[in-house]
């Protein structure tokens, strides 16, 4: 976009009814330049209207005849109109590097941490809800040692309590039928409450304070242990009930 020179205050192209009517301090090439100047202007603190713009928005042809969109602003306020649009194409209205805000210092965490989003995709996968609440909890061990996170424990508690009740009732197979599908669709269920209700924030919260690149600890050893776990319950479970 290359602004034409701003245009002298013209009293015949002046719109009001009053002694501070609105004059032209610009024509611009096109509606769209037409608002960006206006925008500029109005975050200036003047009162800027960019006269037909929606009208040679419709039928763009005719701007060139209108002589170009004009960029209105009160007499008054015309000399400091013109100093602002000055600026603006010398440049000093830039956001230079000094001015930008220093991003916040991360932290460094005191060991490595499990990730509490992919520990809540593991927790759906292994259809097991106190999967995820179990990592937070070996996570909360190592961001505050020696201090109990009592809503770590109690999501814990609950899911792991919730779970062993739905794999008792599919192990009870005809006194107490439950579909397997049904059962898993409780499972997930459980798993999103406790993401969205808990997980979700800590996992925020983590980016927030060590950046994306924290020393991370992988997930698959647990995992896999925690699925052999699965397998042997329901395994000893269904040998006691036969």
């Amino acid at each position: 976009m290359d602004p034409r020179p701003a245009a002298t205050a013209d009293t015949n192209t002046a719109v009001g009814d009053g002694d501070d009517d609105y004059v032209t301090v610009e024509h611009a090439s096109s509606p769209t330049e037409a608002h960006v100047l206006q925008g500029l202007l109005v975050s200036a603190g003047l009162d800027a209207v960019a006269q037909d713009a929606h009208l040679l928005q419709a039928y763009d042809l005719l701007t060139p005849a209108a002589g170009g969109v004009r960029v209105m602003v009160r007499h008054s306020q015309l000399e400091a109109a013109r100093s602002t649009l000055a600026d603006y194409r010398a440049g000093n209205l830039a956001l230079h590097e000094d001015d930008e805000p220093a991003a916040a210092a991360l932290e460094i965490p005191p060991g490595p941490l499990y990730s509490s989003d992919i520990a809540a995709i593991l927790s759906f996968v292994l259809v097991n809800p106190a999967f995820g609440a179990g990592v937070h909890l070996l996570n909360a061990r190592v961001l505050t040692p020696g201090r109990a996170d009592t809503l770590a424990w109690l999501w814990f508690a609950i899911l792991a309590l919730g779970s062993m009740a739905i794999y008792v009732l599919l192990a009870l197979g005809t006194r107490a039928p439950v579909k397997p599908a049904l059962a898993t669709l409780a499972m997930s269920m459980l798993t999103a409450t406790w993401y969205l209700s808990f997980a979700q924030a800590h996992g925020r919260e983590m980016l927030r304070r060590f950046g994306p690149a924290y020393r991370r600890r992988s997930l698959l050893p647990l995992a896999l242990g925690v699925l052999a776990l699965q397998f042997m319950f329901a395994a000893g479970l269904q040998a006691l009930l036969d």
